[in-house]
């Protein structure tokens, strides 16, 4: 099995926030924390649903 990768500045912000986990829920997990914590979202944003389009299945 891969590892699940995601970079915030691919979604087109100035960040250099990034993150490897073994499974896409842990990862969506701590995305949608940073994503609260450093860029203002709410629990339900649409924005949420394009930065998880952005996570990269590495093998």
């Amino acid at each position: 099995m891969g590892k699940f990768r995601y970079k915030c500045e691919d979604t087109g912000f100035k960040c250099g926030f990034h993150i490897e986990m073994d499974s896409k829920e842990d990862l969506i997990h701590h995305m949608r924390i940073h994503a609260q914590h450093e860029h203002n979202f709410t629990e339900n944003d649409p924005r949420l649903e394009e930065m998880k389009n952005q996570i990269v299945e590495k093998i």
